[in-house]
């Protein structure tokens, strides 16, 4: 490894390092977890040109939770399974190690109802598949080989730091393309877990495909050019890079989205909140839509102390009416921008 790829190195695990030092303070991780997997999930279907905005997503979410709704727009519920699909993987990785039954299953979450039901989910590819026009995945009579070849390198011992490994393991995988669809959706939710895993986080704190799509024509350049070229270095120097961008985003992220909550436990505070609607509040960082009926199955409260705590999340400012809805919804505004804003 030469200077530049050990200075990018350092750089990239100190910036991943301090993300993940912030949510080891977490007393409830999943509470700035959540909105991190929900804008992954956004962007890497964005990559697919499968588009919905985050609002639109959290409504699919409430509706699901209320009363089990179906209808939704083009796009959302194949975004809602990228993000289900993300958090089987967290749940997995503590019944399994990292392999191709785990892909699978991954695999098997991401198409359940969705667009790609009708190609074998859960299942390797027996037909062959092309990626564009530059790249030609492994025959079937290559396929098998392939995986184990794959599987093996997972597990290999290796001096090479984990953190390059994961972007490794990465190419290989969409260099293969075991699957009839969704195999970059599958790449990227793996790269996430793979990080996790191999390289000691206590969650899966980094996501890449906001880079991945801000450097589209880098990044297929670059896979072309490990195939053609062996350009292994410039792979992984490019990789490092976005580890280092996206880290330091994620702790950008954080940091808004708690002092966003300090602000809002003391406005509550000074008007007397009881634990019950700071308990809805730091509900809300996670999932940042709310209805009166979630209120009450989640706090076991009747209907009429769900809309007081709305009303008074309302009047300080937490809160705003979603118009046109057939159940009353809300969503906290400044709690969606701060985790989904690309403006920055």
């Amino acid at each position: 490894m030469d200077d530049e790829q050990w200075g990018a190195l350092v750089e990239a695990k100190s910036s991943l390092m301090l993300v993940e030092g912030s949510g080891q303070r977490l007393v409830n991780p999943a509470m700035l977890l959540r909105p991190l997997q929900r804008r992954e999930a956004l962007r890497s279907s964005t990559i697919e040109h499968i588009d919905a905005t985050a609002e639109e997503l959290l409504l699919f979410e409430v509706d699901a939770a209320v009363d089990g709704a179906e209808e939704v727009i083009d796009g959302v519920r194949e975004i809602a399974n990228y993000e289900r699909a993300m958090r089987r993987g967290v749940e997995l990785l503590d019944e399994m190690p990292l392999s191709l039954r785990f892909i699978r299953e991954l695999h098997r979450t991401l198409l359940i109802g969705v667009r790609g039901a009708d190609k074998t989910p859960g299942e390797f590819r027996r037909v062959q598949v092309s990626i564009g026009d530059r790249f030609v995945p492994p025959p079937i009579d290559e396929l098998a080989a392939s995986l184990d070849a794959f599987e093996k390198f997972i597990h290999a011992t290796s001096g090479v730091d984990p953190l390059i490994r994961v972007f490794w393991l990465h190419y290989q995988f969409e260099a293969i393309h075991p699957f009839r669809d969704g195999n970059g959706r599958v790449g990227r939710l793996l790269l996430a877990l793979s990080v996790m895993s191999m390289c000691g986080l206590s969650q899966p704190w980094l996501y890449m495909s906001a880079f991945f799509e801000r450097h589209r024509r880098d990044y297929m350049d670059l896979l072309h050019r490990v195939s053609t070229e062996g350009a292994w270095k410039e792979w992984t120097l490019f990789c490092l890079r976005g580890v280092a961008e996206e880290s330091r985003d994620a702790a950008r992220r954080i940091g808004r989205l708690l002092a966003l909550r300090e602000q809002y436990q003391r406005e509550l505070g000074a008007v007397g909140a009881k634990a019950r609607l700071l308990q809805t509040l730091d509900e809300l960082f996670a999932t940042p839509i709310i209805t009166a009926p979630l209120i009450e199955q989640r706090r076991g409260v009747d209907f009429k102390t769900a809309k007081s705590d709305i009303a008074r999340l309302i009047d300080t400012g937490v809160l705003s009416e979603v118009k046109g809805r057939r159940v009353r919804t809300y969503v906290a505004h400044a709690i969606l921008e701060a985790a989904n804003d690309e403006q920055d």
